[in-house]
């Protein structure tokens, strides 16, 4: 659930704040320069050019494809940070105790994250589930 922060180059629509945004690292870095991404639940953006760790892209209009690969993004200043706590396995096959038993994910989640109570279970799209046990932190309970 690693994050990359990306500019927008040209105007768009002011629906999602802010020039910059977060997006799921992965997303970006399987994407190509000029390809035609889409921003979940917003509009279309091709891909200017990419870095580590940042991105540029370019409004491209509005129209849902199907063919497009969808990007999961957040607004920095309207998102709150979050650690998932993974547990896995907590011995090996040869009864000893796995050092990745339990891997910490952090990331950004929308605003509206923070407002939620402890034991509150909410789905991160193409990660899984999670369960909140305080304020920016929670378990994931199913993926």
């Amino acid at each position: 659930m690693d994050i990359e922060r990306m500019r927008r180059e040209a105007e768009a629509p002011v629906r999602a704040g802010a020039g910059d945004i977060d997006a799921v690292s992965a997303d970006l870095a399987a994407a190509s320069e000029g390809q035609v991404l889409r921003l979940m639940e917003l509009y279309n953006f091709q891909l200017l050019s990419k870095d580590p760790g940042r991105a540029v892209g370019r409004y491209a209009g509005e129209e849902v494809s199907r063919a497009g690969k969808k990007v999961q993004w957040a607004v920095p200043s309207r998102s709150v940070p979050v650690e998932v706590l993974e547990p896995s396995e907590l011995y090996a096959d040869d009864e000893t105790l796995n050092p990745d038993s339990l891997k910490v994910r952090l990331g950004s989640a929308e605003e509206s994250f923070g407002e939620l109570g402890e034991g509150s279970i909410v789905q991160f799209p193409r990660y899984g589930f999670v369960r909140v046990d305080g304020p920016g932190r929670c378990v994931l309970a199913h993926s």
